[in-house]
């Protein structure tokens, strides 16, 4: 049985980041059942019940170098590892613990990642010294492969895939379906708009916003739902956009799991969203959305779907922005049959590419 270690941001409830272990681990077990795999987690008790999986506390260096030495392949990904504007622990922490890996003599990968921005001079020869001795790499967008050209790594070569999120299509939606939510505003509004926000440059872009949705929702008779998808981080500032907003609407207070906020976004009908998973979860559920953007990663996203451009967070203009949520609202056939449909699938084939080149990888 082939011992895998996975290192990301799993376990601090980040529903993105979840959604990325679930989707890895989802890949991985499709094609090889034969894997004990242990996930670094923030909270090893959950994530060992909710994914079936061994995990060790984060920062129990001493567990977690002894986890390393009996393994034979450790995984670094997917998600925004590699990139310093959240903060400056993130790089140092990540390409450690594959430094450790590797100095173990055991084969290492970087799964699914979003690299970069890198506002530094001397990480960037960190990150190729690291990813030189990489066995594979694989990037979920064009702009990170560009990042690690531009920086020298060469070997081993850079393959664009998709992020680990696109695993869950097809068959995966079915077993959504039974999920109980119990909010009387399913029953009492026909309509649903679901807002997803992330503090950002002291929040000023927030009263920005309200006015366009309030007047949107307000034309459409809309209920607005906010979700927290950093539960520790995002609760605050959806509680106070909540306020600020004179129609109909709610925090979701609750800490889904990914199957779980996945059925809940079927129920939505448009979503404007900062957080990037929130994007994704939209084109999964096949849910128009409005992007707005802090960070690069929004926008590659965006461009890889051919999709309208995204609006940048600290450049919101309310009556644009209001222009921008009726034109999607309006032509959301459109934005549905033409542009997620295709591209979903696309994506969906090109992340389980990421679990065959490891399963591969194992094999020599």
């Amino acid at each position: 049985m082939a011992k895998i270690i996975l290192s990301g941001y799993y376990g601090c409830k980040n529903l993105g980041d979840e959604a990325i272990l679930a989707g890895i681990l989802h890949s991985l077990r499709k094609l090889n059942n034969n894997l004990e795999i242990t996930v670094l987690s923030g909270e090893p008790s959950l994530t060992e019940k909710r994914y079936e999986v061994n995990s060790v506390y984060r920062q129990d260096y001493k567990k977690i170098i002894r986890v390393i030495s009996d393994s034979e392949l450790f995984i670094s990904g997917g998600g925004s590892l590699l990139q310093n504007v959240t903060g400056w622990k993130s790089i140092p922490y990540y390409l450690g613990l594959t430094l450790i890996a590797q100095l173990y003599g055991k084969k290492t990968v970087f799964y699914a990642q979003g690299i970069g921005p890198v506002n530094s001079f001397i990480w960037p020869k960190v990150i190729k010294r690291v990813a030189d001795n990489t066995d594979l790499i694989t990037v979920r967008d064009k702009d990170s492969r560009s990042f690690l050209k531009n920086i020298g790594v060469e070997q081993p070569p850079i393959k664009i895939t998709a992020d680990p999120v696109f695993a869950f299509t097809g068959e995966n939606f079915k077993k959504n379906a039974d999920y109980d939510f119990n909010y009387d505003f399913f029953t009492e509004f026909e309509n649903m708009i679901g807002v997803c926000l992330k503090p950002w440059n002291n929040n000023q872009y927030l009263s920005k916003m309200v006015k366009a949705v309030n007047d949107f929702a307000q034309e459409i008779n809309a209920f607005v739902v906010i979700i927290p998808f950093h539960f520790n981080q995002d609760q605050k500032i959806s509680r106070n956009f909540a306020k600020q907003l004179t129609i109909p609407c709610r925090v979701i207070n609750d800490y889904f799991s990914p199957r779980k906020m996945l059925a809940f976004f079927n129920k939505l009908d448009l979503v404007i969203g900062v957080r990037l998973h929130s994007l994704m979860f939209s084109a999964l559920k096949f849910v128009p959305f409005i992007a707005l953007s802090y960070d690069p990663k929004i926008d590659a996203f965006l461009d890889s779907f051919d999709l309208n451009k995204p609006v940048p967070v600290d450049k919101i203009k309310p009556k644009r922005l209001y222009k921008t949520i009726k034109n999607i609202w309006y032509n959301k056939e459109e934005f549905y049959d033409q542009k997620l449909t295709k591209k979903v699938e696309q994506l969906h084939k090109l992340t389980l590419e990421n679990a065959e080149m490891v399963n591969d990888l194992l094999k020599y």
